[in-house]
């Protein structure tokens, strides 16, 4: 059984990756700060930094920067997130697709496939659904679309969903989606309802503020480790919800 798909794999181990490298410096500034306000004015560091050592930073520069060190790794923090979120979207309609194959999938929908199937009881079959829809043969229209299922006869609806198969793959191909239809997509495609205030509103919020920090804009909200925490929080919860839903609907072998 799998137990989540490969891109939520990817999404857990870089986000992780990022927190394990924010409690490093969350541990280091501070001791970094505590040096620094025993020196006396004007005194170099004690030790140089890595790859920084072609020449000495002033001290002062250092302890400015220091300072600052909890809204600027909020926001990278908050970025990452992001970023690691729209990945995982596009990765995991990829994987979906390449779990059924791709030629498998359009095979599946192509009306070439009924030209094969010319038995005379096929033939039948087809020919007494032809008719407007009758309400009282409901149970004979069953019976003659099993027959027809039976042999693999490719229906009408699935002939007109072949179309929207087709876009999903070319959208896939493009390897790129913009982060605003996520939410969309997400109902459209993956067939998930999605909570207008509670998911998709807070999506479109934190997407504003991605674009504002990325645009050298940020505002108050995203200057803090808390928000990029509670972010990152709400995106993973909310790949989590969409991971479950496609390993429960559309990650089943199919023949």
């Amino acid at each position: 059984m799998i137990p989540h798909t490969k891109a939520f794999k990817r999404l857990k181990d870089e986000a992780q990756a990022v927190f394990d490298f924010a409690i490093v410096v969350c541990y280091a500034v501070p001791n970094l700060k505590a040096t620094l306000k025993s020196l006396p004015q004007g005194a170099q560091l004690p030790f140089s930094p890595d790859h920084f050592n072609s020449r000495p930073i002033p001290t002062e520069k250092v302890r400015h920067h220091a300072k600052e060190y909890k809204a600027v790794l909020s926001r990278y923090i908050f970025l990452s997130s992001f970023s690691y979120f729209e990945a995982y979207f596009l990765d995991l309609l990829k994987e979906i697709i390449e779990f059924h194959g791709r030629g498998e999938l359009l095979r599946k929908h192509d009306l070439s496939r009924n030209i094969a199937l010319s038995s005379p009881d096929l033939a039948k079959s087809k020919k007494k659904l032809r008719e407007y829809r009758v309400r009282g043969k409901v149970g004979a229209y069953a019976s003659y679309g099993k027959r027809l299922a039976a042999e693999g006869f490719v229906f009408p609806s699935s002939v007109l969903a072949r179309r929207g198969l087709q876009q999903l793959i070319d959208l896939t191909d493009a390897d790129y989606i913009k982060a605003a239809e996520i939410p969309e997509l997400v109902e459209s495609i993956l067939q998930l309802p999605l909570d207008p205030n509670s998911e998709k509103a807070k999506f479109h919020g934190y997407r504003d503020m991605r674009n504002k920090i990325a645009h050298g804009r940020p505002d108050s909200t995203s200057l803090h480790l808390a928000k990029a925490i509670e972010a990152n929080d709400f995106l993973r919860n909310l790949a989590l919800k969409i991971d479950r839903h496609v390993l429960e609907h559309l990650l089943l072998v199919e023949l």
